[in-house]
């Protein structure tokens, strides 16, 4: 493998003179926690840096590399179908296979990382097939975040969180079965403004948003836009 090592650089014509330095880099076994977009954008990029080592990439969901920005469109009817969202833009479906024939990086879906011991480099998975032992050089942990839950928020049927794929289907079988006709949302992120939107737009559903902030879109827009936006939804 060789990198790059900068040099002085040129007063004259103020340019940096690069030169190749080779280093020796021994073969290592990764595995990844996680198939969401950081863990398989690692995943990827790393065989192509390093097209020998052997990548093991851990996801506890059968479903994985889907686009979670879309799932919104998915329940407005903009995109079709949830599946839509784990295409190339050449009709591939990203899932096991995909990764192992276009990527070369193995997947255990459905297998769920239970506990990890660094002296060793072992990491504990479980899975359709039983409770496994993963031997690991590098680990990378992209397990990706988790929604918030209110303080006291009871298991019920009809509180919903919106993060993954699973969670759009009953949402939209609901609402084509006109059983919903009242919405709440909490969060008037970049998440809770599209869901607002596609609740209203497509099924007519009356919608109301909740945010602590004193406007919406506040970690992106200044009070004076946020007043702005918050106008066009109402």
């Amino acid at each position: 493998v060789s990198r790059m090592r900068s040099t002085e650089p040129n007063r004259l014509r103020g340019l940096r003179i690069w030169t190749e330095v080779s280093v020796n880099v021994h073969q290592k076994r990764v595995v990844i926690v996680g198939a969401s977009a950081a863990g398989l954008r690692c995943a990827c990029r790393l065989r192509r840096l390093q097209p020998s080592w052997p990548i093991t990439v851990v996801e506890a969901g059968e479903v994985f590399s889907y686009a979670a920005c879309g799932l919104p469109y998915v329940l407005s009817g903009d995109i079709e179908e949830l599946a839509a969202l784990r295409r190339t833009p050449y009709g591939a479906e990203r899932d096991r296979e995909f990764f192992v024939a276009a990527k070369g990086v193995e997947i255990l879906a459905g297998c769920r990382a239970t506990g990890v011991d660094p002296g060793a480099r072992i990491l504990r998975v479980e899975g359709p097939e039983g409770a496994r032992e993963l031997a690991w050089d590098e680990l990378v942990l992209a397990t990706g975040a988790r929604p918030r839950r209110l303080p006291g928020q009871p298991e019920h049927p009809r509180v919903h969180t919106f993060h993954s794929w699973d969670e759009v289907k009953p949402l939209k079988l609901g609402l084509m079965r006109g059983e919903i006709g009242h919405v709440a949302v909490v969060g008037a992120g970049l998440v809770g403004c599209e869901v607002v939107e596609a609740f209203r737009s497509l099924w007519g559903a009356d919608v109301t948003l909740i945010e602590a902030a004193a406007s919406p879109l506040a970690e992106l827009l200044d009070p004076e836009l946020g007043v702005v936006v918050a106008r066009h939804l109402e």
